[in-house]
């Protein structure tokens, strides 16, 4: 409208140029004795000048009209939403998942000041992401910390300074996209310490499979003086690893309203002297930074099932070391000679364990394995 209105002031000035131009050419026609009909005449009315076909000024009065209606039909401008209320809405959707009857709802109510303590103090961090770190992430803590709400706010900032400090949310954005086999070291891995992951309950958390009498820890190593996969690398992996399973976990766990956890189960048979002396394994093994790893996901571990020892090992274990365990560790803890008879109380059917495993799925390795997928 405004750029109308500039060019039909130019118009205007324009009629006034040319009434003076007209007057001048009449003065020149006489001067020079020609009739001045022949030169013609300038038309100066303002109507004229609208439907001259000599001039692409439209009609403003028409132009003004095209610009009401077309403003009348535009959609509303719709506001853009800010970032906290993007945050908002997602964290009052997941909390409608956890109702009171779902077991992390019922958790929820029943350490709800708890909780509240913990992410209170926790907001202070500067690392803290109140979309990440919210009931759930303090639940767990909470949970692993034996309801103590001080020494779980202790570990939840341990954690947060963790992940900055081995860039775990970067691996975690790579996951979205990567699967195991770009991992760093996996095919490796795989070859001489391999590791089954299945995922055969879609709301149930996953269950590894592990055969450890087919570990080599000398092929994996390599010789001291020229390694196979070095320290960091071999670190690397276990963080990719670890994070996909907490990811997995915490997708499923959102989903349904339930604590997911994993299964894993380890077949003994075929254990020697050769899996106990390699020392450099062991001290991997041990490692400072894979103990505090494990201690940074809380309420990962379901059940530990344990297959394959003799009878008289199993026995003994069960009889005489396991009754000195608290009762948690206990339930956590299956030493069985009837695998079935566990997966079963595990809510795991026998048609998806693996017959080498106790169940009837003849496919060995499981496939796929489930980190070929994101989590």
């Amino acid at each position: 409208i405004q750029r109308l209105s500039e060019r039909f002031g130019s118009l205007k000035k324009r009629k006034t140029l040319d009434e003076m131009g007209a007057g001048a050419m009449h003065l020149s026609a006489g001067a020079l004795g020609v009739p001045a009909d022949l030169i013609g005449t300038v038309n100066t009315d303002e109507a004229s000048i609208e439907k001259s076909p000599y001039t692409a000024i439209p009609n403003p009065t028409a132009a003004d009209a095209s610009l009401s209606a077309a403003a009348s039909i535009a959609p509303p401008v719709v506001p853009q939403k800010s970032k906290e209320e993007e945050i908002d809405e997602r964290m009052a959707a997941q909390a409608a998942v956890f109702t009171p009857d779902t077991e992390i709802g019922k958790l929820l109510k029943q350490h709800r000041a708890a909780v509240d303590e913990i992410i209170r103090k926790l907001s202070t961090h500067p690392l803290y992401k109140r979309e990440e770190h919210d009931d759930l992430f303090c639940l767990r803590f909470l949970l692993s910390a034996k309801n103590d709400p001080a020494t779980a706010h202790k570990n939840a900032v341990m954690c947060l300074d963790w992940r900055e400090e081995n860039k775990i949310d970067e691996i975690a954005q790579r996951l979205h996209s990567v699967t195991a086999e770009s991992w760093t070291g996996y095919d490796h891995l795989q070859k001489f310490t391999p590791m089954h992951v299945t995922n055969p309950r879609p709301d149930g958390g996953c269950v590894v499979y592990m055969k450890m009498g087919e570990n080599d820890y000398d092929g994996l190593l390599g010789p001291e003086k020229d390694p196979s996969i070095s320290e960091a690398d071999w670190m690397e992996y276990q963080f990719y690893s670890k994070e996909w399973l907490f990811m997995r976990r915490d997708k499923i766990s959102r989903r349904t309203g339930s604590l997911a956890k994993n299964v894993i189960v380890l077949d003994m048979a075929g254990l020697g002297r050769k899996h106990f002396t390699n020392t450099r394994y062991k001290k991997l093994m041990t490692h400072q930074a894979i103990k505090k790893a494990d201690d940074m996901y809380p309420q990962s571990l379901g059940t530990l099932v344990v297959i394959g020892l003799p009878g008289a090992l199993t026995f003994i274990f069960n009889t005489i070391i396991k009754p000195l365990a608290p009762p948690k560790v206990q339930d956590k803890i299956q030493v069985t000679s009837d695998p079935p008879k566990v997966f079963t109380k595990l809510g795991i059917s026998i048609d998806d364990v693996p017959t080498a495993m106790g169940g009837k799925n003849d496919a060995w390795p499981p496939v796929p394995d489930a980190r070929l997928t994101p989590p």
